[in-house]
């Protein structure tokens, strides 16, 4: 087993055709997290109702589930990186430390085989630690970062994310607030755009009938639309921020713990502080979620900023979107609190096992696709925990670590490749379902155009959302929310509009 004061231990090398690939694929999860980010975007409007609900519908259809999905599944694979594996593979550990951005860590430049020793040893100093995660610590020489720096980092990352989520949330507030007191002041052109807007708009008889409550608004209703929706990435960030922020801080507080001088350090006290400040921020969530009625829930404010924590889960289960929470700080206090080699990744495998089991029996997804894929990427998930603890084995030779790491690589890049083009897929059903009844009075002069417009028409079905009681926002003066209704227009070729 490593120690801080050794150098970078690594198995094999990386060729330039694997490096090659590496790089193309790691811009494929960054394409992939902007098409995410868009459609999740749309999806988390609490008015957005889509337009088909079956199997088929569901898979083309945008959703608030599969971003934050995603990024957990690749932040599992990224505890590759710190995992106690004695030697590991080249390519496992180039790969894995391309999404160290995901575990909230910036990678340096690599400095030369001696820089980095020395800056090994540097962080060695009278208090040093005897608690060994030289998975950690190889990580940090990987990524020439001082190893008393990661828990900073992390905490900085997620400070500087925060930061700019707020800042872009009070800067749409304020412009909210200008634009109406410009309105009430009648010094805007909006009343007469606003009226101009509203015969083209009614001239057109949109098929979504669910479309964005935003749509015929005033401008700063707009603004304070966009602000919630800063909001609810916000409370998305917080989410994906678990297992980095509960692993560093169970890291450094641990090393604390462990020092020749014992706990009590400042940095030791900012950890533990740091620690329980994301336990209590997961045991918060839950408390909060399962004291609300399903009316509160379905309130318009509370589901545009808080819904991905539980508008894709059954009422009576909606628990268990703490559930995933816990499983996700759990995997970052494995890794921080260093069984051996041996067993640290079977305790990875023992919690993912756990939870997927959980996923099977309890079914607390609205959905029948959002169960199918979560509990798939959990099965790769164990696959690729289980290859890691092959390698870690001290009997592995060379190549059962080459053949395992590009069995770890496979998987992973299979699960990009199949998101990637899942989401062209969205892209395009997207666009193609949009553009022809955004335009459709613009230019009627083409017979076959209209024609094709009439059959599709006919075939589509339509969708209306019933509120009783609706609660449309502060803005729009709405009644106190109820459960909402969806009522579907079908159109059959030998009956009249029908209500089902």
């Amino acid at each position: 087993q490593g120690t801080a004061s050794q150098p970078v231990s690594v198995a094999g090398a990386e060729t330039p055709n694997t490096q090659t690939n590496r790089y193309i694929f790691s811009a494929v999860v960054g394409v992939t997290l902007v098409f995410l980010v868009f459609f999740h975007a749309i999806a988390i409007d609490p008015s957005y109702v889509p337009l088909d609900a079956t199997l088929l519908g569901a898979f083309t259809a945008p959703n608030s589930w599969e971003l934050p999905t995603f990024v957990l599944f690749m932040q599992g694979v990224g505890l590759g990186s710190f995992a106690n594996v004695n030697a590991p593979h080249a390519v496992l550990v180039a790969f894995t430390d391309s999404l160290a951005w995901l575990q909230f860590q910036v990678r340096h430049e690599a400095a030369s085989g001696g820089t980095r020793r020395l800056e090994a040893v540097a962080t060695d100093d009278g208090d040093a630690a005897v608690y060994d995660t030289f998975g950690i610590q190889q990580f940090a020489l990987r990524s020439s970062i001082r190893e008393k720096d990661l828990f900073l980092h992390a905490w900085t990352f997620f400070l500087i994310g925060l930061a700019v989520l707020m800042a872009c949330a009070i800067a749409c507030t304020a412009v909210a607030r200008v634009l109406h007191d410009r309105e009430v002041n009648g010094t805007t052109w909006f009343h007469r755009s606003l009226s101009n807007h509203n015969r083209r708009h009614h001239r057109r008889q949109r098929t979504h009938m669910s479309s964005s409550l935003t749509s015929s608004q005033p401008p700063h209703v707009t603004a304070n639309h966009m602000a919630r929706y800063v909001l609810a990435f916000t409370v998305l960030w917080g989410i994906v921020s678990i297992l980095p922020l509960s692993m560093m801080s169970a890291y450094e507080c641990m090393q604390d713990v462990h020092s020749t001088s014992g706990f009590g350090s400042f940095t030791g006290l900012v950890s533990l502080a740091a620690l329980i400040a994301v336990v209590s921020a997961v045991v918060g969530t839950a408390i909060a979620v399962t004291s609300m009625s399903e009316v509160d829930l379905t309130k318009f404010n509370t589901k545009a900023m808080f819904g991905v924590l539980y508008v894709n889960l059954h009422y009576d289960h909606r628990l268990f979107g703490a559930v995933s929470l816990v499983v996700q700080l759990a995997s970052g206090a494995v890794v921080a609190l260093a069984p051996t080699a041996s067993t640290q990744p079977l305790w990875l495998v023992g919690v993912h096992a756990i939870y997927m089991g959980l996923l099977v029996v309890v079914r607390p997804f609205v959905t029948s696709l959002q169960l199918m894929a979560t509990v798939l990427l959990e099965l790769c998930l164990l696959a690729v925990f289980a290859m890691v603890a092959v390698m870690a084995s001290p009997a592995t030779s060379l190549q059962t670590k080459r053949t395992v790491a590009f069995g770890v690589v496979g998987v992973v890049c299979c699960v990009i490749l199949i998101c990637f083009v899942r989401n062209l897929v969205k892209l395009w059903v997207y666009i193609a379902g949009k553009v022809p009844f955004d335009a459709d009075d613009d230019d009627q002069g083409d017979h076959d155009v209209t024609s094709r417009r009439r059959k599709r028409r006919t075939t589509r079905q339509l969708q209306l959302v019933v509120r009783s009681g609706c609660d449309l926002g502060p803005d729009t003066g709405g009644l106190p929310a109820s459960p909402i209704n969806t009522i579907q227009l079908v159109k059959a070729s030998n009956n009249p509009l029908a209500i089902v």
